[in-house]
């Protein structure tokens, strides 16, 4: 197996998130996406809490394609500063893992 990771971002509205995780599966620059809506981020911005709903992204992929998805990401998203986060799976199912593979070619 290559290196599988979970990716985190976030975006403000459901329909964007909706597009941009089409446009990242469409590139193969991840296999999937599982999107959380009405999560609530409280964080801080310019000094100041901000508090806002958004919707929270999922995307499984591969490290091999975090630079690629970052650069796509930074493009697509309405933020500033977009959440990106890699999270790297030391272990899981070895089918789903290899099925992460096979999408997104590691």
């Amino acid at each position: 197996m290559a290196n599988p990771c979970v990716v985190l971002t976030t975006h403000p509205e459901l329909a964007g998130a909706k597009a941009l995780a089409k446009t990242l599966l469409q590139e193969k620059l991840i296999a999937c996406a599982t999107l959380n809506n009405g999560a609530e981020s409280l964080y801080l911005w310019d000094g100041e809490i901000q508090e806002d709903r958004e919707v929270q992204l999922i995307f499984k992929t591969d490290l091999d394609k975090f630079s690629a998805l970052e650069a796509r990401l930074k493009e697509l998203h309405p933020y500033d500063v977009p959440e990106l986060l890699a999270i790297a799976v030391t272990t899981g199912s070895a089918d789903y893992l290899q099925w992460i593979q096979d999408c997104v070619g590691g």
